[in-house]
């Protein structure tokens, strides 16, 4: 079953030299024609990724091609001033945690090893370039937003913790998810965030006082265990 999306994304190589229309195939053409019903002179909101959102009117819709006339207006909603790091889990949940990032809002995402994260993992299709742009794209769409989030893959923890973090930190605040913290997530947070997630097992001991040492500060979520995908959109809800 396809799923119902609110905008329709095109990219910068689908338009026309002028910027004003767009030929589609595949899963859009398949969604809007299918889920949505749409028709010939039927209007839908567009969005090109990384630019502007928009007004579409379809020109021509068949079993070959969606071609969209399109007028653009303003910009997409601002991103959320927090980046995210998760140690890698299962396929499909890394699935449903790019697919939320890109939701609700966040543009920097850190895929990180961790002890209690099967190797194998890395060896998922999940990761692959086309697979990660799947779903950012699905979460785009659900969103209303055009920005496409960068991912960065860390197959290795100790250079992500003792080589990029400390930097990475510098400017903004550090926090990560840790049940049984001293110290309770905070809410309606200011500036900028650095939101890190271990596996469903957590981060052993060396991980977290590596993270701890690169400068972030541990907080409990409330919950004892909580799948990757679910900590994330609950670290997210209570600080902004």
């Amino acid at each position: 079953m396809l799923a119902r999306v609110n905008i329709l994304l095109v990219d910068a190589s689908e338009l026309d030299a002028k910027g004003a229309r767009a030929r589609l195939g595949g899963r859009r053409l398949e969604h809007v024609r299918d889920v949505q019903k749409r028709v010939v002179g039927d209007t839908l909101r567009v969005g090109q990724i990384d630019g502007d959102l928009g007004q579409g009117r379809i020109l021509r819709i068949d079993d070959e091609i969606l071609e969209v006339e399109i007028e653009w207006g303003g910009p997409p909603p601002p991103p959320l001033p927090a980046a995210l790091a998760v140690a890698l889990p299962r396929p499909p949940i890394l699935r449903r945690v790019l697919y939320g990032a890109a939701l609700l809002g966040i543009k920097e995402i850190h895929v990180v090893a961790s002890a209690r994260s099967h190797r194998s993992f890395w060896q998922s299709r999940s990761l692959r370039p086309e697979a990660i742009r799947d779903q950012l794209e699905l979460g785009l769409e659900q969103a209303c937003d055009t920005g496409l989030p960068r991912v960065q893959l860390h197959p290795h923890f100790r250079p992500f913790a003792e080589n990029f973090l400390p930097g990475r930190l510098a400017d903004c605040q550090g926090l990560v998810a840790q049940a049984g913290a001293p110290q309770t997530c905070p809410r309606g947070v200011c500036g900028p965030h650095f939101l890190l997630v271990g596996p469903e097992a957590g981060w052993n001991e060396f991980e977290l006082a590596a993270i701890k040492a690169a400068g972030a500060q541990p907080v409990d979520l409330g919950e004892r265990i909580l799948r990757v995908d679910w900590a994330v959109a609950v670290l997210v809800a209570r600080l902004f």
